[in-house]
């Protein structure tokens, strides 16, 4: 039987849905000081606050946001 509840595919998809703009956001922005005020308010987007986004970032992905933005993109933020 799965885990996985209702809750947390919600939670799942606005943090898929987040990770998306934060790939764009990335891509898009040259100034790493912008880059980072905005990736600290992505929570705000997925519904979640903080808190909540960080720890279900980490649940999923193992990681924190700035962490998935050095990995995924190269980025010194």
């Amino acid at each position: 039987m799965s885990d996985i509840t209702p809750k947390k595919l919600k939670a799942k998809s606005s943090l898929n849905y987040c990770l998306s703009i934060a790939d764009s956001i990335i891509k898009l922005s040259e100034n790493e000081t912008k880059i980072k005020k905005q990736l600290s308010d992505l929570h705000k987007i997925s519904g979640l606050s903080k808190t909540k986004f960080d720890k279900v970032l980490k649940e999923f992905y193992g990681v924190d946001i700035y962490q998935y933005c050095r990995d995924k993109h190269n980025c010194k933020c």
